[in-house]
């Protein structure tokens, strides 16, 4: 096996694969290489992974993968973060001891968070759309070519992802293959569109405030891959994987055209802006009738001034009078939320006024709230809320890493999440 690629859960309430690896996958078999993902490692000890990721080591191995995404110190408790657990830690230098010319590879969204000390268990480091950077470096390994990295950490040469050119989302026809270990009838994540159109304040992902059509799949090949997942292993239950589904009325009607073509019955899980359903009110049948069986908003405040600094300011002025109203006519689908402890002026009252309307309004069937993340100078995906703090009224301890306002700190905010998410 030429690469070997290690990634975990996605969520710790709903047990589904992320598509990061397998994707990297496909398209490094594309390109001759032979792939094996080893999943849902989390759930295994330290010897069950050096045991499984032995079984798929030879002499035309190159490299392991580690994807940082969803790194988790103990799945089971739904604890998560970007250090490297002692785990993960053991097993890169016992395969090290015994194959030195192995060569280990982090990838992932929180790889940016990583310490200089972690990133010396690495030979490479890539943030960003992985595709080209990581078959440039394996081609370049496999022929023996001479490395050169302007920018290391820790030693390491880390690599920010340019834009891919040779890879091209439209023509994305990805599939699993026998060696995925996909269980019959298995939900799958699936990838429409990458980006977003939005920029909030606090996101820190790529390719956001794009165009409605930029990172779009062509949707022939959507539904040819929905095809052959139920031919191959009777799929009919995916989650979608794009930040925002519904970003346009070209994205939904093209996707229900093309779910009505198939032979079978097709539902979905995705993720969708709450504002846009409110505009667009046809999108509302449209996706019920297309499969849509759970989704998921991230609303982050219903306080009108923090909804505004984060730019969902409709969130703070309409998402209470809307989401009753969805949710009677959405009755049989599933809606989640999240929202964020710690954007100003947002206080502790407030959020547990949200937490009141939630129990009582019934109109979101789980949520979940989460701390504030800001990282000045630490991530090469950087928010507006990381470049610029103080304009937004936050103080940041650069020796303690943590962000501070009149009301909540990093510490604080976290603590009170967790208390909160406990009900």
């Amino acid at each position: 096996m030429h690469i070997i690629l290690w990634t975990g859960v996605f969520n710790y309430q709903v047990l589904h694969r992320a598509i990061g690896a397998y994707q990297i996958a496909w398209w490094m078999r594309k390109h001759g290489y032979q792939c094996q993902v080893i999943d849902f490692i989390h759930y295994m000890s330290t010897e069950e992974l050096l045991e499984y990721t032995e079984k798929f080591i030879n002499k035309d191995t190159i490299c392991i993968g580690a994807s940082s995404t969803f790194w988790a110190t103990d799945a089971k408790k739904g604890t998560s973060g970007s250090n490297i657990s002692d785990k993960i830690t053991k097993v890169i230098l016992a395969l090290r001891a015994k194959y030195p010319k192995l060569k280990f590879v982090l990838g992932g969204h929180n790889a940016d968070f990583v310490s200089d000390e972690n990133y010396r268990l690495f030979d490479a480091a890539i943030i960003g759309d992985a595709e080209d950077s990581f078959l440039k470096l394996v081609n370049d390994w496999k022929d023996n070519r001479p490395q050169f990295h302007a920018v290391t950490r820790g030693g390491t040469p880390f690599i920010n992802a340019v834009p891919n050119s040779q890879f091209n989302i439209a023509e994305l026809d990805h599939r699993f293959i026998d060696n995925d270990c996909i269980l019959e009838g298995e939900a799958l994540p699936i990838e429409i569109s990458r980006g977003c159109i939005f920029k909030c304040a606090f996101c820190q992902y790529p390719h956001i405030g794009k165009t409605k059509f930029d990172y779009l799949r062509k949707f022939e090949l959507i539904g040819e891959e929905l095809e052959y997942n139920y031919s191959k292993w009777k799929t009919t239950n995916y989650y979608i994987v794009d930040d925002t589904f519904n970003d346009s009325d070209y994205n939904m009607t093209n996707c229900s055209i093309i779910v009505d073509q198939l032979d079978v019955n097709v539902y979905y899980s995705s993720y969708l802006r709450a504002d846009l359903l409110s505009r667009n009110p046809d999108h509302i049948s449209l996706l019920k009738n297309s499969g849509l069986f759970s989704c998921h908003f991230g609303i982050e405040s219903f306080h009108p001034e923090a909804s505004r600094l984060v730019g969902k300011g409709w969130c703070g002025k309409e998402a209470k009078d809307f989401l009753p109203k969805l949710k009677a006519q959405w009755q049989d689908i599933i809606v989640r939320a999240t929202f964020i402890i710690g954007i100003p002026p947002e206080t502790k009252n407030d959020i547990i006024e949200t937490l009141t309307w939630l129990k009582e309004s019934q109109s979101v069937d789980s949520w979940r709230f989460h701390c504030l993340n800001i990282s000045p100078g630490q991530r090469t995906m950087n928010s507006d809320f990381d470049r610029n703090f103080e304009q937004y009224g936050f103080h940041y301890d650069f020796d303690k890493k943590q962000w501070k306002t009149p009301y909540f700190d990093a510490k604080t905010a976290n603590e009170f999440a967790k208390e909160l998410n406990l009900f």
